[in-house]
């Protein structure tokens, strides 16, 4: 008994003891989800601000290049050609390589060893650099090939210029991956910015050519291959400033032959299904392109000649214009705000699923996807309501005439309704790139691309669509790909609450309806002629009706965008 007695109090000491620290964990871990949204929303900030001024600078990139160009073939050859590098950027760079890289990345950094990161690195960066050059000289050579047998000078021209394009892919992709190591040691702001550097090489040599530099240069022609070299060159300078920043990280690297790694097996391993996934929706992307440039009447042409039947083309000059354009805006929000808030967002999944912790894993893409979709819908409603006023504001000068700014304002309305697919689709994909599961979403992919591509050349024979099944198709099958994805997330993540996603997106179209239908209203009725002032009055009524609902409605993500330091 009185043994008894004497161990009670070590007993009750312990137990104490024991939930002091139990109290101690618990703040701990509410200290680090705490500064984990605070992290979240900051950088997301810096990479917005960051993406904004990049997203700025190309409109007025490309407002140039229509006001100097106009509508026909000459824009259409320089926007195909454009597309090429920024597609296989899309695919190795900040696709499949960087989507990969990431999560084994992340794991040598948790112990912060710089030898093993650095090594990882080296070795990445000189497969890329090969397997890029090697793409290179074939695609170089091959349309050198085509230009030289192409009877139609358009074309031949639209072969030139994607073949002196073509080296862009090598600084496109070494730079995507150079800044997912920045973005792994929370450097966002340079990565974000480097697309400035290309805009304004660009419109630098783009006005010069404006003003009358075009004369000393043998024509417009000419003009525009000294443009694509102006965009080598801005590549070069992104290699040189991202690679710098590494090096002031510690990563410095060096061209390595020997490949032969276990980490680096795993990236090629993940990168894999993603290759496929990624390269079926690029595929789908550069024959949504050739498609477009196929059946665009030449000059002198109506119609063309299949199986002895003479069948009038579908597009006419500047269908390849309106596409871009529609892509570029829409691609706007998405740009500025959804790949920011998940490009931020995905190292710090990385690490979660690294550490085994599913439930906060759960929690963090619940709420990146509570943040995109609180930007989204509103984004794309009020771009599909304001459509054509935004084209014509942004496009419609010089060259380009009211045909050209009604087209693309056409193409732009069905991209826009995706927009809430497009957000979560970036999300989405980090989650289950951050698990190392690189195979469910091309699952999901592979079942839904022939749809989309069923739809385009199907579509674009109907009148009321023409050009805009691009963007219907498009915006049916990230939908539906996403509602796939989301559904499977939900049972590997606890606390990946989609029913609470549900009833916060119901309070976000309540606030979105309420702004949408100010904007109508201000349009039919405000009496302002200037279609400048216009469109400023009715972007300020539009996101002063929205916020002042989602605050009567208390969407805490909206009062979390909001706060200049979150809680």
């Amino acid at each position: 008994m009185a043994r008894a007695v004497g161990i009670l109090p070590t007993v009750l000491w312990r137990d104490e003891r024991n939930a002091h620290n139990a109290r101690i964990r618990g703040q701990d871990a509410l200290a680090t989800k705490t500064l984990m949204a605070k992290s979240l929303t900051q950088h997301s900030r810096i990479v917005s601000a960051m993406t904004l001024i990049s997203r700025v600078t190309g409109l007025a990139r490309q407002i140039l290049l229509a006001a100097w160009l106009g509508r026909g073939w000459l824009q259409d050859s320089f926007v195909f050609a454009f597309t090429i590098p920024n597609l296989f950027r899309n695919l190795l760079g900040e696709g499949a390589l960087a989507s990969s890289f990431v999560p084994v990345f992340a794991e040598k950094l948790i112990d912060n060893d710089n030898t093993s990161a650095r090594r990882l690195l080296g070795k990445a960066a000189s497969a890329l650099t090969a397997i890029l050059a090697t793409l290179t000289f074939i695609g170089v050579v091959g349309l050198l090939i085509a230009a030289v047998v192409a009877e139609d000078h358009a074309r031949r021209i639209l072969l030139l210029l994607t073949a002196l394009m073509f080296p862009y892919v090598i600084a496109a992709c070494l730079s995507a991956l150079l800044a997912a190591v920045l973005n792994c040691r929370e450097r966002f702001a340079l990565p974000a910015f480097m697309p400035v550097l290309l805009n304004v090489f660009q419109i630098a040599v783009m006005g010069f050519m404006f003003a009358g530099g075009e004369r000393l240069t043998g024509g417009r022609t000419t003009a525009v291959f000294i443009v694509t070299l102006a965009v080598l060159a801005a590549g070069v300078a992104q290699i040189w400033l991202l690679q710098r920043a590494v090096n002031r990280q510690g990563l410095h690297w060096h061209f390595q032959r020997d490949w032969r790694d276990p980490d680096v097996g795993r990236i090629i391993r993940m990168m894999g299904p993603m290759l496929i996934a990624l390269g079926i929706l690029q595929f789908a992307t550069i024959l949504d392109n050739i498609i477009i440039i196929a059946l665009t009447a030449p000059e002198g042409r109506s119609v063309f000649t299949f199986w002895d039947h003479s069948i009038a083309f579908p597009f006419i000059a500047g269908a390849m214009t309106a596409v871009f354009q529609a892509r570029l805006l829409y691609q706007l929000p998405l740009g500025v705000l959804g790949n920011a808030l998940a490009t931020v967002a995905f190292p710090a999944m990385s690490r979660l699923a690294a550490a085994g912790n599913r439930r906060e894993l759960g929690q963090t893409v619940g709420h990146t996807l509570e943040l995109a979709l609180v930007q989204a819908i509103p984004a794309g409603a009020g771009l599909f309501v304001m459509s054509d006023l935004i084209v014509s504001v942004i496009f419609q000068h010089g060259h380009y005439d009211a045909v050209g700014a009604a087209q693309a304002a056409h193409v732009l309305r069905f991209y826009c309704l995706g927009m809430p697919a497009y957000f979560a689709h970036q999300v989405l994909l980090r989650a289950f790139y951050s698990l190392q599961d690189t195979l469910t979403p091309l699952k999901t992919l592979v079942k839904l691309v022939p749809l989309g591509i069923i739809m385009n050349l199907t579509l674009i024979w109907w009148k009321p669509i023409g050009t805009a099944a691009f963007g219907l198709s498009t915006s049916v099958v990230i939908t539906l790909n996403v509602l796939m994805l989301a559904q499977m997330l939900a049972q590997r993540l606890e606390d990946l609450n989609l029913r609470h996603l549900l009833l916060t997106a119901c309070k976000i179209l309540i606030a979105t309806s309420v702004m949408v239908a100010a904007l109508i209203i201000g349009r039919n009725y405000l009496p302002i002629e200037n279609r400048y002032v216009l469109a400023v009055v009715l972007l300020a009524i539009g996101l002063i009706c929205y916020f002042a609902a989602a605050r009567l409605l208390r969407l805490q993500a909206v009062s979390e965008l909001l706060r200049r330091k979150p809680l």
